[in-house]
């Protein structure tokens, strides 16, 4: 029996822990990769901060959960589904279409283009930037490389918004629950190769990645305040002790099959860990330090920058010339991007979003 939450849900600020933590498993992971680009042939320091990229894998999750969790109730009809879909277009792109010009500008200064020169793929270096900026799947990275992730979520939210327009909310997340069963068939088709990032939205259909989202939907859907404490718990622990022994495992991050090993690996894991959470944070079983809670909140910038203000640092260790050791990068690395991108959350997203709402607001009273 699916139940969808009501307007009367309180925040839930377990959930905004995990957006800090998966955005701060990312910046691992991109500050260890630039580090040993940048070491060209010294000695490699491997473990669990490769699998960092899990982090994505655990923000889908949470966006499957979070659009349930507060849109999940909300009537059909075609208003709901305008107001649902202009309120997360602004809260993506204005911020995206910042960090995207900033990175052209990067490669303008670099190379003269304002995409990388290695990237692959056809068309122009302004093409690139042009589809990048609109978040349109073309089969590559867009320019800012983290932004991949926002053409999963942009599909996520669009496919809902379509489902706001006329689905009841009691059948919303059954009909997710067959998108499942068509990615899975279509996997079998395909003998579970996969492209890396799709070429158009038909392939983000029925990439294994949206199972995430679903994940996270079916977790919105059925939590309730009647599950136990030791359920909670139970949840929790297998879900992070499944995570913490998938970082202990490398996998090739090349084979057509990783975006179903790490739906596995990381996702449905994901997904326990945060039904758990949610459960013991409703049963007031949970205390979320504040540093947590804050590190969520900024999370978007933090995600959307820490890539631009890690080659910063690379490229400034290389003015002064001073090569730091893989520890120093990380830490000091990872530091960096925090403080910066709290100072992107204070000056530019939060007054984004405010200024969003506030706009959101008036159009709904007009």
């Amino acid at each position: 029996m699916f139940t969808t939450p009501g307007p009367d849900q309180k925040s839930l600020h377990s959930v905004q822990a995990l957006r800090g933590i998966a955005a701060i498993m990312v910046v691992m992971f991109h500050a260890a990769a630039i580090w040993r680009e940048s070491a060209m042939g010294a000695a490699r320091f491997f473990g669990p901060w490769d699998q960092g990229y899990a982090g994505v894998d655990l923000f889908f999750v949470i966006s499957g959960f979070i659009i349930v969790y507060v849109a999940g109730h909300r009537p059909a009809g075609l208003r709901t589904s305008a107001r649902f879909m202009a309120a997360r277009g602004l809260r993506i792109y204005p911020l995206w279409w910042i960090g995207c010009t900033l990175m052209a500008l990067y490669f303008l200064l670099t190379y003269g283009v304002p995409a990388s020169p290695d990237a692959g793929g056809g068309g122009s270096a302004w093409s690139r930037y042009a589809l990048s900026m609109s978040l349109w799947p073309f089969g590559d990275l867009p320019v800012l490389s983290v932004g991949w992730t926002l053409t999963f979520e942009i599909g996520f939210y669009v496919l809902f918004g379509l489902m706001l327009i006329s689905v009841p909310s009691r059948w919303r997340v059954p009909i997710m629950g067959v998108w499942a069963v068509i990615i899975l068939v279509a996997g079998a088709l395909a003998d579970w190769e996969f492209q890396a990032l799709p070429d158009g939205w038909t392939a983000w259909f029925v990439h294994p990645l949206c199972l995430e989202f679903i994940f996270g939907a079916v977790v919105a859907a059925y939590i309730s305040q009647s599950q136990s404490k030791l359920f909670g718990t139970l949840l929790a622990l297998s879900g992070g002790l499944a995570l913490a022994g998938a970082f202990l495992v490398p996998h090739d991050v090349l084979s057509g099959q990783f975006p179903l090993y790490r739906v596995a690996a990381f996702g449905l894991p994901s997904a326990a860990l945060l039904a758990g959470l949610v459960i013991l944070e409703r049963q007031s079983s949970l205390s979320v330090p504040t540093i947590l809670k804050r590190l969520g909140d900024m999370s978007y910038s933090l995600y959307l920058f820490h890539f631009l203000i890690l080659l910063g640092a690379r490229r400034a260790f290389g003015l002064i010339g001073y090569s730091p050791g893989f520890w120093v990068f990380l830490i000091l690395g990872t530091g960096l991007c925090v403080v910066g991108s709290y100072a992107a959350w204070r000056l530019i997203e939060r007054p984004l979003h405010l200024a969003s709402r506030r706009y959101l607001a008036n159009k709904k009273s007009s």
